[in-house]
């Protein structure tokens, strides 16, 4: 197997592990729903958070309903393209 090809498997588990922790914390922690106020019943909230540090970035979206429940949730992982916007920024 390729160099590239073993880099961009362990690349895509690396985001599949982080997906799946947010996702895992959603589930188990209460700190999460503190100062959460949910949705009127039939609508749904979005809440999102991104964070940087040393030229890297992540971005999160939750999408829950009146009852508290994750209807969607989904992690993107910003490397290269974070420097390279950086440029724009300075």
């Amino acid at each position: 197997m390729e160099p590239d090809a073993i880099a961009q498997i362990a690349h895509t588990h690396t985001v599949e592990h982080s997906q799946a922790q947010v996702l895992k914390s959603l589930k188990t922690s209460s700190f999460a729903f503190d100062k959460w106020l949910p949705p009127p019943e039939g609508w749904l909230k979005v809440n999102t958070d991104v964070a940087f540090s040393d030229g890297e970035g992540m971005a999160t979206c939750v999408i829950r309903n009146h009852e508290c429940t994750v209807i969607c949730a989904k992690v993107s992982e910003f490397g290269l393209m974070i420097q390279q916007l950086q440029k724009f920024w300075r």
